[in-house]
Order: C-alpha cells, then sequence, then structure tokens
C-alpha cells in the first residue's frame, strides 16, 4: 500500500496546451514535491497511452488559448480524459474540455474574465477539502462549461455568482461522479489566488488514496522513477550552445582602472571619445535609481578584435564587419542552428571564464585592487528585434511565421565591445575597461601597445573631463545642423493600426509607427541624431536608456523605461515588466497625486499587469530553479518625468548549465509586447498589423563576457535607419479596455520621443486630429496629423482601429 508520506515519489504528467501560464502549475507540482514531465498536447493519444501514461501516476491538463472542442487547441486531451485510469486534474481549458469529453458544451461567458478575480464557493469536499468558503481566485477565459448541458457524469463543485446576473451561478469546478476526475475554471497557480498550492495538495493527496486501491497490480508503479526515454520528451529547455570537447584555455584577460571621486558628465565623455567613431554605444542611465540604473557604459568598435554582427532571419546570414580593417564576410547558418545558438557560442568562445582552469576570469584592476561593482567586462552590446520570435518561439511553433523579417533593418546587430568606460553614478567613479590577450608580456604586441596606448588617452580625456565639469565651465551645445541643412522634405509613411476586440484580450494589437525621411549625408544623420538624443535624455530621463550607432546609418535611440531582463553573476534572473501608464499633471500636485491614486487602483491596469506578472513567472519557470521564482514587488506605482507607471518586479535563480543567452532566448519576445498566451497571441497579432515591427518591442543591452547580461524592453524609442526615422509605440488590450482610451495612451507613449525629433529634425509631433464614430461594424478610423515646420504642410496618417469580435479564439487573453 502507498502510504501518504510516498507523495515524495508521486509522478505527474503535465501536458501542455501550447499555453503560456503551464510551468507557474509546474512551479506548484514540483513544491507539492512531485516529480513532474511535460509534454505538449500534440503527441499522439496512442503513444501516450501505450509508452507514457504507464509510468505516471496522475495527469494535469494545463490552460490554453481556443475551444475545447478543436482538435487544434486541444489535441489528445479528450482522449487523455476520457479513457486514462488514473487522477486527472483539467485547469481552465482542461477543465472545459472534461464537460465537452462526456457530451457536455461550453459557451461564451457573460463577459470575459482576464486577469480579473472573483470570490468562489464550493462543496468543500475532495479538491476543496479544508479550504476557505470563500476564497479570492483569477480568471482567465471567455468561455465556460454551460450548465444547462452539463453531463450526468459529472456534478459540480464549485461555483461563483455571474458579474452580470449575481443570481446565476458560473461553474468553477467539476468532478466526476464515479472516477477521480476534476476540473477547476480558475487559475490555482496565478500570483493572486489564494490557496492554489492547497488545491494542489488536495489533488496530490486524492492521487496518492487512489493509488493505494492498486497495490499489487500490473500498473508501472513499483519503481517511483521515470525512465530516461520519458524524461526526454520534456520540453523543459536544454542549454542552446553546448561546446564539443575541451575547449583550449583563452589568453584573454581584463585590466579594469579605475579613476575614483570624479564629477564626470557623461555625455562630454562619449562626444569626445566616442560620437564620431563609425560604430559606438552608450548604455545610459540617464535617470538614476540605485540598485536599477547606477552604472553607463560606453565604447565603440575600435581594436584589432572588434567587429560588428548583423542578422537577417530572411537569409539566416550573419555579416560581420570589421570597421578598422573595412572588412566585411558573411556566415551562413546551419538549419539547426539559430542566431541565439550563433551568439552564445560568441560569448562563450570570448568567455574570461575560459582564462583559467578554474573558472575564475583573469582580471587586474589598478591602480590597486578593488571589487568590481558593475556587470559589464566587455561583450556583446546590442538589439534583439522583435521578428527574432521566429527563431526564439520555433520549438513552439506549429506553422511558419508570416512576418519572420524586418528586412533591411537587421533582426539583430551586436557590437563586440573590447573596451569599455563604465561609470558610477553613485558612487561618482569611473573605470577603463580593457580585453587584453596577454597578461605580462615581455614584448608587448603591436595590438596591445594600441591598448596601452588607448588606455592612457582615455584616462587623460577623462580628468581632463572631470575638471572641466567640476568647475565653472559645463560644456555648450553648439548645433550642428543649420537652418539650410534643415530645410529636407519630409514625408509620412502611413501605416495601419487594428485594435482587437475586448473579447480577445489581446495584448499590443495597438500599434503605430511613425516615419519621416531625412535627405541627409550619413554624418548630418549622425550629428543630428546626438542632436536628438540630448534632448530625449535631458527631457525623458530613464533607467534604460541608449544610444547605439550600429554604422551604415542603422542608429537606436531610447529611452526606456522598462528592464526586459537581467542575469546577475550569482545567476539571478530579474524581469520587471511593464503595464500601465498614465500622463502626469505637472501643474498641479494634488491632482498629478490623484491620477497616481487612480492608477494604483485602476482593475483594468492591474488585470494588464497581472497577466503579464503571471506570464513572465511561467518564463521564468522555464529557464530558473522552480524553488526560486518569486514576486519580491506587485503593482507598484513609479513617476517618471511625464508619466506614472505600474510595475512588478519576478525573480528567480537560473537553472546550472544554462547561460544569460538562453535565458534572454526563452523569455523572447518580451511577455509585455505581447500578451498571453504569447505563441497564439503573437500568430494572431501577425494577421492584424501586417507588418513586421522591427527594432520596437524586442530588446536591447548586453551580454557580459563573465557571464551577466542587461536587456531593456525597446519602447519610447527612436530607429534611424537608411536615413528613415521610425518610432514605434502600443497598447495593451484587456476586456475592460476602451479603444479610444487605449489610442491616447498610445499617444501619450509617443509624445515621450516626438519633441526630440521635433527638436533635431524640424518634424512636429503627432496630435489627434479628428475622431469619427465607431460604425455598427465595430470599425473606427481616426486621422492624425503630422506637419513640417519647414515646409509648413499637412501630412496624415489614416489608422484603422478594426474591432471585430473574435469567435475562434476565445481563450485568447
Amino acid at each position: 500500500m502507498i502510504r501518504s508520506e510516498d507523495a515524495l515519489a508521486l509522478r505527474t504528467l503535465l501536458i501542455d496546451n501550447f499555453d503560456s501560464y503551464t510551468f507557474n502549475i509546474f512551479q506548484q507540482l514540483v513544491l507539492s514535491r512531485s516529480q513532474v514531465i511535460v509534454i505538449r498536447n500534440n503527441l499522439p493519444w496512442d503513444r501516450i497511452r501505450d509508452e507514457i501514461l504507464p509510468h505516471f501516476d496522475n495527469i494535469v491538463i494545463s490552460p490554453g488559448p481556443g475551444d475545447p472542442t478543436h482538435d487544434g487547441d486541444f489535441g489528445s486531451c479528450h482522449e487523455i480524459i476520457k479513457y486514462s485510469t488514473i487522477p486527472i486534474l483539467g485547469v481552465c481549458l482542461g477543465h472545459q474540455g472534461l464537460a465537452t469529453a462526456f457530451g457536455g458544451r461550453v459557451m461564451h461567458a457573460d463577459e470575459p474574465m482576464h486577469g480579473r478575480t472573483s470570490p468562489v464557493y464550493h462543496d468543500a469536499d475532495g479538491m476543496f477539502d479544508g479550504l476557505t468558503q470563500p476564497f479570492k481566485v483569477v480568471r482567465y477565459h471567455s468561455l465556460i462549461a454551460d450548465e444547462r448541458a452539463l453531463p450526468d457524469c459529472l456534478r459540480v463543485s464549485a461555483w461563483t455568482p455571474s458579474t452580470i446576473n449575481p443570481q446565476r451561478k458560473i461553474i468553477m469546478g467539476l468532478q466526476h461522479k464515479s472516477k477521480p476526475i476534476y476540473g477547476v475554471q480558475f487559475h490555482p497557480e496565478s500570483i493572486c489566488t489564494e490557496q492554489g498550492m492547497n488545491l494542489i495538495s488536495n489533488f496530490m493527496k486524492i492521487t496518492t488514496s487512489y493509488l493505494s486501491k492498486f497495490s499489487g497490480s500490473k500498473r508501472v508503479s513499483c519503481s517511483r522513477s521515470i525512465p530516461d526515454q520519458i524524461r526526454a520528451l520534456t520540453i523543459i529547455p536544454a542549454p542552446i550552445y553546448s561546446p564539443v570537447g575541451d575547449a583550449a584555455t583563452s589568453q584573454r584577460h581584463l585590466v579594469v582602472e579605475k579613476i575614483q571621486n570624479v564629477m564626470i558628465d557623461s555625455e562630454s565623455v562619449f562626444r569626445a571619445l566616442f560620437a564620431h567613431k563609425p560604430v559606438s554605444f552608450w548604455l545610459d542611465s540617464a535617470r538614476i535609481e540605485p540598485g536599477l540604473s547606477r552604472f553607463s557604459f560606453m565604447g565603440d568598435c575600435e581594436g584589432e578584435d572588434s567587429f560588428v554582427v548583423k542578422y537577417r532571419t530572411s537569409s539566416r546570414k550573419v555579416t560581420t564587419i570589421k570597421p578598422h580593417r573595412q572588412h566585411t564576410y558573411e556566415t551562413q547558418l546551419d538549419p539547426n542552428e539559430t542566431f541565439f545558438t550563433y551568439i552564445a557560442r560568441l560569448v562563450y568562445e570570448y568567455s574570461l571564464s575560459r582564462s583559467t582552469s578554474t573558472d575564475t576570469p583573469r582580471i587586474t584592476t589598478r591602480p590597486t585592487s578593488f571589487d568590481i561593482p558593475f556587470d559589464l567586462m566587455c561583450g556583446f552590446v546590442g538589439h534583439v528585434g522583435y521578428e527574432m520570435k521566429c527563431e526564439s518561439l520555433s520549438a513552439a511553433q506549429r506553422k511558419p511565421f508570416k512576418m519572420a523579417s524586418a528586412t533591411p533593418i537587421p533582426d539583430a546587430a551586436f557590437i563586440f565591445a573590447k573596451r569599455v568606460v563604465v561609470f558610477d553614478h553613485l558612487k561618482k567613479d569611473a573605470y577603463i575597461v580593457m580585453l587584453s590577450v596577454d597578461d605580462t608580456p615581455v614584448a608587448p604586441s603591436a595590438d596591445q601597445n594600441l591598448d596601452l596606448v588607448w588606455l592612457k588617452d582615455v584616462k587623460r580625456i577623462l580628468q581632463s573631463t572631470a575638471h572641466c565639469t567640476n568647475g565653472h565651465c559645463q560644456p555648450r551645445w553648439i548645433r550642428s545642423r543649420t537652418e539650410k541643412a534643415m530645410r529636407a522634405k519630409t514625408q509620412t509613411v502611413p501605416d495601419t493600426i487594428p485594435v482587437k476586440s475586448d473579447n480577445s484580450n489581446i495584448h499590443n494589437a495597438v500599434h503605430h509607427d511613425s516615419s519621416s525621411r531625412e535627405s541627409k549625408t550619413p554624418k548630418q544623420v549622425l550629428s543630428t541624431a546626438l542632436d536628438m538624443y540630448h534632448h530625449l535624455r535631458t527631457t525623458n530621463p530613464t533607467p534604460h536608456a541608449s544610444f547605439i550607432n550600429f554604422g551604415d546609418g542603422f542608429i537606436i535611440l531610447s529611452a526606456s523605461p522598462e528592464e526586459f531582463m537581467t542575469v546577475d553573476r550569482d545567476g539571478v534572473v530579474q524581469a520587471r515588466p511593464i503595464k500601465g501608464t498614465v500622463r502626469r499633471d505637472l501643474n498641479d500636485v494634488e491632482r498629478d497625486g490623484r491620477l497616481k491614486k487612480e492608477l494604483e487602483r485602476s482593475e483594468k491596469n492591474i488585470a494588464e499587469n497581472l497577466m503579464i506578472v503571471d506570464l513572465l513567472r511561467n518564463d521564468l519557470n522555464l529557464i530558473c530553479d522552480s524553488s526560486s521564482v518569486c514576486v519580491p514587488s506587485l503593482f507598484k506605482v513609479e513617476t517618471y518625468a511625464s508619466i506614472h507607471t505600474m510595475v512588478s518586479t519576478i525573480k528567480g535563480n537560473l537553472r546550472p548549465g544554462l547561460t544569460a543567452v538562453d535565458a534572454v532566448m526563452k523569455c523572447f519576445p518580451p511577455g509585455s509586447m505581447t500578451g498571453a498566451p504569447k505563441l497564439r497571441t503573437v500568430e494572431i497579432l501577425e494577421d492584424l498589423e501586417k507588418s513586421p515591427r522591427g527594432v520596437y518591442s524586442g530588446c536591447l543591452g548586453y551580454f557580459s563576457l563573465t557571464g551577466e547580461a542587461d536587456f531593456a524592453v525597446v519602447i519610447r524609442t527612436a530607429v534611424i535607419h537608411d536615413r528613415e526615422i521610425s518610432v514605434g509605440a502600443g497598447g495593451a488590450i484587456v476586456s475592460l479596455s476602451s479603444p479610444l482610451e487605449e489610442y491616447d495612451e498610445m499617444i501619450l507613449k509617443l509624445s515621450s520621443v516626438l519633441p526630440s525629433v521635433t527638436h533635431a529634425f524640424g518634424i512636429e509631433g503627432i496630435v489627434p486630429h479628428q475622431q469619427e464614430e465607431i460604425d455598427h461594424h465595430g470599425q473606427q478610423r481616426i486621422p492624425v496629423t503630422m506637419r513640417s515646420t519647414v515646409y509648413e504642410e499637412e501630412i496624415h496618417l489614416r489608422q484603422e482601429c478594426m474591432i471585430p469580435i473574435e469567435e475562434h479564439h476565445p481563450n485568447v487573453l
């Protein structure tokens, strides 16, 4: 007989319905001390029945998008429910499938419930034994089991009052009358569901009790371990790059020189050292946030070993450019290789941990020994564009993506930075970081001599700049453009902006791309871009600002306030999604405070934020030790120059064997820019948006040669390519969203960048010009005006905000 303490050895098969919350359930199952294997619903039933199920004690069927009556949405789950002989728990879509598997049906709920909470009442038996009455749960669904067509073999075990008609009970729990089959419509795994772990524990107790009846049976239950061939089926990711054989020890080491207690204007240094270079970067903590944005990093692509890599998914070719040699070559990726694999290999090959047999990087600090407080120890600085989704989501992809490339803009680009200047804005220190080949060579090479000359030159400029800015000679910004230079005709490229319906609850279906073309030489464009970035960081300082010039007229200027992901030297992964934004009232302190309080209490914004928090918890549970994933900060409202915004923080410890590149790939695209479930939402957004997003809504930052990473979400960002400027903005759509309010929020987000475009390029910002009524078909068209200050000519952008009722994917969040 199996005793209750043997629950330690319970083996759970978790069926993933291509959902973005499955690994939150995985975390609960692991914490309940079960062995868990995760497979997707598209494995054939006969294989599941014959090869897999004999090795498990219970089954959990995950939530998911769609309708359980559609085979493409539910896969083999109907057969699993009908024919399995071990306990089953269905969650959300899995719960609805219990009804349809036994002849019942589903129907639309009174209203969609996405990221919203409800009180659940129950029968205090089975799954709900010992739970309080009622308890608060989180719901993500627009379909429900129809109580009028409930099969005789099922009974209702939990319910909640309808939000439209409180007298009506909405089914929240089902139980089979003669089999150990259970379902819950709500999400026990959500961070805001009460007693979710208690519910999972009850399922484990039910399993233990049920298995005790099979003592001596022929089930494969004598061994509590899961065979390797079954473990190999799990969708938990392995490292994307594993070195073959023993890698040769690298001779590289790091030289870090510290200049203490200096007041240096980082923009002065960037203009003096790097702005004129063909390739340069500046990861700029324009707004200092202790513990979040203490450091700024800048550098170029000079030096013998430096290079730029640019990648386009359309050709699957990596272009490597060495500006100092004016040399370019292309690499065709292998069929089973992705750019993430390629960059992971580069990070490994240049990794400082390979410099010794103990995996401890060789670092020389000067003039004395000191602890290095920052994480970018040289490495790869760049961006990953949104269309890289076709490689990050390829393992779960069921059909080719339509928008697979943002060509001609590179879908990803990175600068190998072997020389970096660092500013510690908190301690008022500066650092010069340089990657060297030999430790203390007897006869330095020519490259090493150049490195030493560079280090001395940078130190001299830093000291002279510090002397200047510490006195009374603050630098004066001389505008490099003239009135004549600005008399360039501009044209606006219209874009279609669809807004998905309330029922579909899709994030970022509102997408705007304002684009203007300037007839300037590359040097003029770079100079004007620097003017624009100066205005942007001055008027809208943010903790994750950046200016990256990849060369050949490709420049990113960002005032992003949102952290996508960091991986620190201890392997701690952190994500800080932003969802919920309101404009500040800078003229009325009292009203500004009320606006902040209203955001803190907004059901709609909390629902948006909660969905993304649960999504990113899922992403981190995929790559982290599940016992470590936590939410130290939830729904915190932060204040910036022109906005209040709602931010949450999710953390976890990266699993052994995975790297920062693994972490970025497995969590890309950023959940705050897609919505949940991520894969299905990305597929639907392609039909809505009609064109690639490009740099916008991807991420930018660095991979350090010591294993750390720091990436921001690309929002509040201008992109210059081939003398064309584009600014992307979007909005998150939930069931409580108003199309006009979402449109206004999109304009608010654009307004953080467009004044800087106006300042530098002489183009007025985009403002709402006219708003037409929404017709009975649910379609709204909003013309927007853009005006050139030079030619005084109006250029109209037409946006089509299409608001259809989504019938085919009712559980898309």
